[in-house]
């Protein structure tokens, strides 16, 4: 009899112990359901550095974007609270961009590729009935989505166009640009900040040449828009392009901004209603209220958050100094020479940045006419990794196709080739156009931070980094 009493206590006791390993094992999930849900599990759970290319998107805007689902259509007339978060998003983007309603309209559009192409085909259709062809003055550095429409408009017989490059700097001179100028000159399109290499264009000294001239100035301001005020005012700006994401928000949205007297003369590539009649289509109320959402935290704190990304960028500079030689791009490709001088040094390979290491980086723009507008982003680092010669064998350029593949193995994304376009892996336009010799293009990677990246993160980047390139030898 005690024998069996025993012998069920251990089972009780059994039972009791396996319980109370079901409970934890079930609070274990519970905390990692939570967590997984959370957490985005595609490529930005990795050692993201390509955030030129997109960013990830902020919580808070996920959060966001799914209370807005019930919103209703902003167009009907029972929809208050949509068409109130419409202008909301207006009131922000005036906010930061130094204009208001009065004398600007905002378009919101599928983003900055449909952006660039309303400007550039609409301000072409306004001189279509015009004896004279209308002409256009695009930086040869541009984005793919404007020098693709303006290529298409010449090609078709419907304007044409002068492609200027840019010049020692990387920038494009506002002297180049006048000089381009003709009597049918109806468009000047510049990009703020290129995405490849990071350099700003001034765009105070061309804005006056082309408001001098009576000329519609347009820029693409997708990687300045969420680290500065863009002031479009003092810049003479008649229309930029931007989309948010770019700035931690979601896909599909973008704005553009132009003059009220522009506006008013320009026709609508996509018909209908909304937008004042100019683009036509039901707002993405989803869209609308991540990109709010991303476009306020994005800006909160701004100058510190500026700061982060030019120390993270320093850092990944410093490491890369101590293990191979490094030298400046400028001393590469001026004077129209393309030919690389003799790699010194018993490092097995040479670094070669393309564009500025470091920039003035402010927060704001201020006081138009100085140099304050010099430098580039904060967070882009173009870098080229070469082999050194030997002296009875031909330059053999270091293939970063492999070393993007190493680094993916290790759970690092960076850009090659195209950058925003990395299905072409071949050498882009824009470091043609900025005259970079063939070895340097073709091993070239682009390192772009976020405000979501750690300063531990470049010191892994940077190991990570060394260790790859080593590896190809």
């Amino acid at each position: 009899m005690r024998h069996l009493e025993g012998s069920e206590h251990a089972k009780r006791a059994t039972r009791y112990k396996m319980l109370e390993w079901g409970v934890f094992l079930a609070v274990c999930l519970v905390i990692v359901f939570v967590l997984f849900k959370r957490k985005d599990h595609g490529v930005f759970q990795k050692m993201y550095f390509d955030n030129n290319g997109t960013t990830e998107p902020r919580v808070e805007v996920l959060d966001a974007m799914r209370e807005a689902a019930y919103m209703g259509n902003p167009s009907s007339d029972y929809s208050d609270v949509a068409a109130n978060k419409i202008s909301e998003l207006k009131a922000e983007v005036h906010k930061w961009t130094d204009t208001i309603p009065e004398t600007h309209e905002i378009i919101i559009n599928s983003g900055a590729s449909e952006g660039n192409n309303f400007i550039i085909r609409s301000v072409v259709d306004k001189h279509r009935n015009q004896e004279w062809r209308p002409h256009i003055i695009i930086s040869a550095t541009e984005h793919k989505t404007s020098i693709g429409c303006v290529d298409q408009l010449v090609k078709q017989g419907r304007c044409t166009a002068t492609y200027i490059a840019p010049n020692i700097s990387g920038q494009i001179s506002a002297e180049d640009v006048s000089r381009a100028i003709t009597p049918e000159t109806v468009l000047i399109t510049v990009m703020h900040a290129n995405n490849e290499i990071g350099n700003k264009n001034d765009l105070y000294l061309i804005g006056m040449e082309a408001a001098n001239r009576g000329i519609t100035f347009h820029s693409d301001v997708v990687q300045t828009f969420g680290k500065y005020v863009i002031p479009m005012t003092s810049y003479n700006l008649s229309a930029i392009t931007m989309s948010f994401h770019k700035m931690y928000g979601p896909n599909g949205i973008g704005v553009v901004v132009l003059q009220k007297r522009l506006a008013d003369e320009l026709e609508a590539q996509i018909s209908g209603s909304q937008n004042m009649g100019l683009r036509g289509g039901t707002e993405n109320m989803q869209a609308v209220s991540g990109a709010l959402v991303a476009m306020q935290l994005t800006l909160l704190d701004r100058p510190q958050k500026n700061e982060k990304l030019r120390a993270m960028k320093r850092s990944i500079v410093n490491c890369l100094q101590s293990h191979f030689n490094i030298d400046k791009f400028a001393d590469y490709y001026n004077l129209d020479d393309n030919t690389i001088p003799n790699i010194v040094g018993n490092k097995p390979f040479s670094v070669v940045f393309l564009g500025p290491v470091t920039g003035s980086g402010l927060p704001i723009e201020i006081e138009p006419g100085t140099d304050s507008r010099a430098g580039s982003l904060p967070n882009t680092l173009l870098i080229s990794f070469m082999k050194q010669p030997q002296p009875e064998k031909k330059y053999d350029n270091f293939c970063n196709l492999k070393l993007k593949k190493e680094l993916k193995n290790h759970g690092v994304i960076v850009s090659i080739g195209s950058a925003c376009n990395t299905k072409e892996t071949g050498p882009s336009h824009v470091l043609r156009a900025i005259r970079a010799p063939y070895i340097i293009r073709c091993g070239v990677i682009r390192i772009t931070l976020g405000d979501n990246n750690t300063l531990s993160q470049t010191y892994s980047l940077c190991r990570i980094l060394t260790d790859c390139v080593h590896k190809q030898l």
